[in-house]
């Protein structure tokens, strides 16, 4: 059983990140770490966008991060359950990932970037990017893409551990009678033990009806592949499905359904998957193709490398290339040092 246990477990897939390593070495990748400020060249692809035991549940621990009164509940529910949760080491999420949906990922992403990268001008300027059955297809992979990275995970944390803190402190605040002894901002402040979190996290992404809505969200967007024949490869990250947003005299709003919203997926250096909100963008594209949907456009240099900063922006932490110059991430770093502090997602009120 010991040999069948996978330690390193990817929230990025392998067959994904090979798409942007060095050539002729389909297992390296180089690597911007925007924490650290720091290239790291020739890295292994299966030591990246991993965590040990990141999608394993250990009732255990989960018992063990507990209070003693919440323990003996746990053990009360469980019943009987416990001895096959204690037992249990088939790593059910990361084969669920590994066998039964990234090989049918690894083949569509072969099929739409090859097609795209032996498209000739005739075929760009004629033919779809992809069939509407390929379409529907990726969107469900986009989906869980898009909720299953260590970014996600640490939004679930940041987000319930601020709820918590807020409701704590304004139903104190509502029954202190004296105003000098009320909370504060940073008060109090409560924390997710890391198991129970797994369980949140998990809860999210292999919730079918969720992936589902999610799915016709992304579908209802205009979608549009990118062909980059320029020197500049597109880049890639540890949470590679991003978002970006910047109407004119408001403030952004981030959700994938937003009123302007574009989200990016790079496929490979080569090739990357863009989505626009239809309301926004529909009379902009319209200038440039005859195509409502699922059309190509050639990347000028100016596309690429803002494709690129909006994922130094938005990953978690790294930046994955097929080639080592991130001079432009470095000096966003450099520019913006915010960039290489820890992301928060909410504010609490």
């Amino acid at each position: 059983m010991a040999d069948d246990i996978t330690k390193k477990e990817h929230y990025v897939p392998q067959c994904y990140l090979r798409n942007f390593a060095i050539s002729g070495n389909p297992e390296k990748i180089h690597v911007f770490d925007k924490i650290k400020g720091q290239t790291r060249r020739d890295q292994n692809i299966l030591d990246n966008a991993q965590e040990r035991y990141f999608y394993d549940i250990d009732i255990d621990r989960i018992l063990a991060e507990a209070s003693d009164e919440n323990r003996a509940a746990i053990m009360k529910q469980l019943g009987a359950d416990y001895e096959v949760l204690h037992n249990d080491k088939t790593q059910y999420i990361e084969k669920l990932f590994g066998k039964e949906l990234e090989g049918g990922y690894s083949q569509l992403l072969k099929d739409i970037i090859d097609k795209a990268c032996s498209a000739t001008s005739w075929y760009i300027s004629n033919c779809y990017c992809m069939s509407e059955e390929q379409k529907i297809a990726f969107s469900v992979y986009l989906s869980v893409q898009y909720l299953r990275t260590r970014k996600t995970r640490n939004m679930i944390e940041e987000g319930c551990t601020k709820l918590y803190e807020t409701l704590f402190r304004k139903i104190y605040n509502q029954r202190c009678e004296d105003d000098k002894l009320e909370l504060k901002p940073g008060d109090v402040t409560f924390s997710i033990g890391k198991e129970a979190l797994k369980i949140l996290h998990a809860e999210m992404f292999l919730d079918m009806d969720a992936i589902l809505d999610l799915s016709v969200v992304f579908l209802n967007h205009i979608w549009v592949i990118y062909i980059n024949n320029t020197k500049i490869p597109f880049w890639t990250s540890d949470s590679p499905v991003v978002l970006n947003n910047m109407p004119s005299g408001v403030t952004a709003n981030k959700g994938i359904a937003s009123n302007g919203i574009e989200i990016y997926l790079p496929l490979s250096g080569k090739v990357c998957l863009a989505l626009y909100d239809r309301e926004v963008y529909e009379m902009a594209f319209a200038l440039k193709t005859s195509f409502e949907d699922r059309f190509y456009l050639q990347a000028s240099d100016e596309i690429v490398e803002r494709c690129n900063m909006i994922q130094v922006k938005e990953c978690n932490r790294c930046v994955f290339s097929e080639i080592d110059d991130f001079s432009v991430a470095e000096k966003m770093c450099r520019d913006y040092p915010a960039l290489m502090q820890k992301k928060e997602y909410f504010d609490a009120g």
